[in-house]
């Protein structure tokens, strides 16, 4: 069973190394042998020692460049970088993240009646143009829904009619008449003569008045 180029210099089966990367940020660096050199069968082939040979200073080369240069530089670069991205992440956490909650927080009704308006100004025109050119396609008996307004308004308020105070007329009291009463009750003698003559008196004193 063959399980493909095997690496005779190194082991198969070599001890696991530290993960260094466990965020995956550098996957796609692979940088062994196989993935750099190949010889395909239907190519001339080197001598087998030249081929091992060159494995072995290939990897011998890369892993001492490496050391040497992470030796050399590492340290100094770490901290560049370091110093790199402090303003970066100061300005982040206390200018740009307070911002945008600013403008979620202010902006988030006004951003969308603003973007409704511009729909309503600038595509709903456009929309309506082109829907004109398939109004008469069809029987032409649905009725369509009319397009409600942009800024719809409540109903009219309408002043209430102020109550009209009737004028009220002056009361005028009547004055009874007596004395024909009384002169109708005397022609028939219901009195006695004393009466009669109280009667009288009280006549001529209403007469007076």
């Amino acid at each position: 069973m063959s399980r493909g180029p095997a690496n005779r210099v190194a082991p198969i089966n070599p001890e696991p190394l530290e993960n260094r990367d466990p965020n995956d940020i550098n996957k796609h660096i692979v940088n062994d042998f196989y993935s750099v050199f190949g010889e395909p069968t239907t190519t001339p082939r080197s001598f087998d020692c030249i081929w091992e040979f060159s494995e072995i200073c290939y990897d011998c080369m890369k892993e001492c460049t490496y050391k040497l240069m992470g030796l050399c530089c590492g340290i100094c670069i770490a901290i560049a970088w370091g110093i790199e991205f402090v303003p970066i992440i100061f300005s982040h956490i206390w200018c740009l993240t307070p911002c945008t909650q600013v403008v979620h927080i202010v902006c988030g009704i006004w951003m969308k009646s603003f973007w409704h308006l511009c729909a309503r100004l600038c595509v709903a025109p456009c929309t309506k143009s082109c829907a004109l050119i398939f109004t008469h396609c069809g029987d032409g008996l649905k009725h369509r829904p009319e397009t409600p307004p942009l800024f719809p308004r409540g109903p009219k308020r309408t002043p209430k009619p102020k109550p009209v105070k009737e004028e009220q007329k002056p009361v005028v009291e009547e004055k009874k008449s007596v004395a024909p009463v009384v002169l109708a009750a005397a022609a028939k003698g219901e009195w006695d003569d004393m009466d009669k003559s109280k009667i009288a008196n009280s006549v001529k004193r209403q007469l007076m008045l």
